[in-house]
């Protein structure tokens, strides 16, 4: 099979986030068998043109005009060659593939649709841009198979109007060989976020609700992994708490080695985004043996078990959320319980095994 991917960036991309991430790896698991281009936006020195991982790689104009010009690059090459299958995918507006290529078959890719939630992160007139680009989705992917990655997003799109017999569900994995429990425990209550700092993500509300936690156990610290534009007023806000560099620090992006050693040490993973497509962030920590706390949000409720591997609350509420992280924190007992339970629930999601199923939904779809 030779397949082509359009997506926003690919994986070596400085915005690359899970949806690329999650494609990736089961990308380099097919390289052997099919021959797989990924067409993406470029990025700063990255080459027009690469092969790596087994896959090649093609890239044209930056990331803010990504839906403009990567169907551009897309159709350049598509004038010497065919390939059996074009996946677009879905992550930030669609590339609305079925105008532009009629002969070859198309699958859709959606990790989640971003709906009434992208005016949370930006400005109304970008917002309604990004809202009003889902709105076609149902009547131009009619008849088309879609990809999705967790029940949640297969909801939103049944509610669209996408039949359900047209939605094929493949979860991401977990490298449960890299992240495992290991080394040792903070020797102090350690309460971890890990992800993009974007406005929507509501990290916000994590800093008020550790703020509660600290005055019942003023030895909890918390750390912030990851970057993003909202890291100035995240950073401002903790200040204002009176957390800066007294339970709260800000570590930017790490490395991931040093990312995994931050889930092996941490008491809780804490997790406050609205919506997702799965939260694999939260995967990452329970097979570190890590709880999770986080928001009933759709993706996010996919991605732990609810009263085994952590808790979820009522989206928003400050004080429950607190709540739910003393009582982690506090129940050494409890903690130890979830951590393994979470464990022995991310082992079944192995990468090689799920990447079968993928590639059974891809060559389905191939005359």
């Amino acid at each position: 099979m030779k397949l082509a991917l359009l997506i926003w960036q690919d994986p070596y991309h400085r915005y690359a986030g899970g949806a690329e991430f999650y494609l990736w790896e089961y990308m380099v698991r097919l390289a052997d068998r099919h021959e797989i281009h990924w067409f993406g936006c470029r990025d700063r020195d990255q080459p027009a043109q690469e092969r790596r991982d087994g896959i090649t790689y093609h890239r044209r104009g930056p990331w803010h005009l990504a839906n403009f010009t990567v169907p551009t690059l897309y159709r350049a090459w598509r004038r010497n060659h065919r390939p059996d299958l074009l996946l677009e995918s879905i992550t930030k507006v669609p590339f609305y593939a079925p105008l532009f290529e009629r002969e070859v078959p198309i699958a859709v890719f959606v990790p989640h649709l971003f709906g009434a939630t992208v005016f949370q992160e930006t400005n109304p007139l970008l917002g309604s841009y990004v809202w009003l680009s889902e709105r076609p989705i149902p009547w131009l992917y009619r008849n088309r198979p879609f990809l999705v990655i967790s029940e949640s997003t297969r909801e939103d799109l049944i509610q669209r109007g996408i039949p359900e017999s047209q939605i094929f569900l493949v979860p991401p994995g977990v490298a449960v060989d890299r992240y495992t429990p290991g080394g040792h425990r903070s020797s102090t209550p350690l309460v971890v976020y890990l992800g993009r700092l974007k406005r929507y993500k509501r990290i916000d509300l994590a800093l008020q609700a550790f703020r509660l936690v600290r005055e019942r156990k003023p030895d909890a610290e918390m750390v912030v992994i990851g970057d993003g534009d909202y890291a100035p007023a995240l950073k401002r806000l903790a200040e204002k708490l009176g957390l800066m560099n007294r339970g709260v620090r800000f570590l930017g992006l790490v490395p991931e080695k040093e990312k995994i050693r931050w889930l092996q040490k941490a008491w809780l993973l804490v997790n406050t985004s609205p919506k997702e497509g799965w939260g694999m962030v939260n995967t990452e920590a329970q097979a570190c043996g890590t709880p999770v706390v986080a928001f009933d949000a759709p993706g996010i409720r996919d991605s732990i078990r609810p009263g085994k591997s952590g808790f979820l609350v009522t989206y928003g509420d400050v004080a429950a959320l607190a709540e739910a992280m003393l009582r982690i924190l506090e129940n050494p007992e409890l903690r130890d319980r979830m951590g393994k339970a979470g464990r022995a629930w991310v082992e079944t999601l192995h990468w090689d095994r799920l990447a079968r199923d993928l590639e059974a939904f891809l060559l389905n779809i191939v005359p």
